[in-house]
């Protein structure tokens, strides 16, 4: 992840028009003999981690100005950088780097934007200080405490899409070492959810009993939302004791039939955990039709299939969802059918005093508010005549 920095630096009145002035007493003169303006500018600075003062090579520095013209540059060895030929004005100053959050210009405990006025033949210094990314380690186990090994622990936000909770990945899954341990980075500030998914190969393997096997789960130790608890995370904080405890229980198997449709491709399936986007596995449809999701945890789940036309591209996809809940027993019978999408048509009306409004830009986006966040949603652009379409999936 890269963390986008904007900083404020401005020198005093004083100083800037001191500057000014000896760089105008020092241009060349015109055979007239008047002093020949300077239109130009030059910005320099160095990029410094906050905490430990280090220069942080390679960063990337983006200068701003009012008309939103930008100008890039990268920081040399030394944390250092130089844009020459600037426009006089006043400029938006952003560095950015893999693992740091905003920082402040020429004050390590500032995060505030940064805005700097570029004199004409004037050269400004500053300095900017990054704050590193927090992280969160920790370690899973079974209700023994016993460490689990190749569990994929992922970090998430909660968000709210119509009402209803969603969780969404906020870094990249990292798995347990052979100590059961983890460590989860590049997280900015903020409050998370930490789900963890045993290896279930290596789960059979260590299983309590011949029917049991370890569940996936919310840190502490639970098996939905409602019983998870968070972990804030602050700027440069590294959060240790994020231990999840795996109950144990019994994993099932869906399966059922999926119905072909005439021109189209056998259908892609996934069942994807409600709430918890990410937390799906995909099926295969065999020549016959069948389909089995193995190793199916206690929960509920979207079982979503997806037909694409092969004999006439232009022909859009047909689908299907089906909402089920797993309760540690075997689900079978279910049976999807391709079904089109539901065309929605409409026009958008205006009431404002305030011109023409660009119609391109404004967008209608359909999210399904009763299903997970894996269910597919629908886009339309208002056209030049302010109408617009969509296609909803069943």
């Amino acid at each position: 992840i890269s963390a986008v920095v904007s900083l404020l630096v401005g020198p005093p009145v004083q100083a800037r028009a001191q500057r000014l002035s000896e760089a105008r007493q020092a241009a060349p003169k015109t055979p007239q003999g008047r002093t020949e303006a300077l239109t130009s500018a030059t910005l320099f600075g160095r990029v410094m981690a906050k905490q430990s003062g280090h220069a942080l090579a390679g960063a990337s520095i983006l200068a701003i100005d009012e008309r939103g013209t930008r100008v890039r540059t990268v920081s040399d060895s030394s944390g250092s950088f130089r844009i020459e030929r600037l426009p006089a004005g006043r400029y938006r100053v952003e560095a950015s780097r893999a693992g740091f959050l905003v920082g402040g210009a020429n004050d390590p405990t500032s995060a505030a934007p940064a805005y700097v006025k570029l004199e004409p033949g004037v050269t400004e210094s500053i300095s900017i200080y990054l704050r590193r990314e927090g992280s969160i380690s920790g370690g899973v186990t079974d209700i023994t405490g016993a460490p689990v090994v190749e569990a994929t622990v992922t970090a998430y936000k909660r968000l709210f899409i119509g009402g209803v909770p969603r969780l969404m990945p906020a870094a990249k899954p990292t798995l347990t070492d052979d100590r059961g341990e983890y460590r989860v980075y590049g997280l900015r500030p903020g409050t998370y959810y930490l789900w963890a998914v045993p290896n279930y190969e290596l789960a059979r393997k260590s299983r309590l009993d011949r029917e049991s096997s370890i569940l996936p789960g919310f840190f502490p130790s639970a098996h939905d939302l409602l019983e998870a608890a968070a972990i804030r995370v602050e700027p440069e904080q590294d959060v240790t004791g994020g231990w999840i405890a795996l109950r144990s229980g019994l994993l099932a198997t869906v399966s059922g039939f999926a119905v072909p449709a005439q021109g189209y491709s056998r259908p892609e399936l996934s069942l994807s955990r409600l709430g918890v986007f990410g937390a799906s596995q995909s099926g295969r449809v065999t020549d016959k039709g069948d389909f089995v999701f193995a190793s199916v945890a206690p929960g509920r789940y979207l079982l979503t299939a997806v037909w694409t036309a092969v004999s006439d591209a232009s022909n859009e996809p047909l689908n299907c969802s089906y909402e089920l809940a797993v309760e540690g027993e075997d689900v079978s019978g279910i049976v999807v059918e391709p079904t089109p999408p539901v065309k929605v048509r409409g026009s958008v009306s205006f009431h404002t005093d305030q011109g023409e409004v660009p119609t391109g830009a404004i967008q209608f986006v359909a999210v399904p508010v009763t299903t997970g966040a894996e269910a597919s949603s629908a886009r339309a652009v208002v056209d030049a005549n302010h109408n617009f379409r969509m296609n909803l999936p069943y």
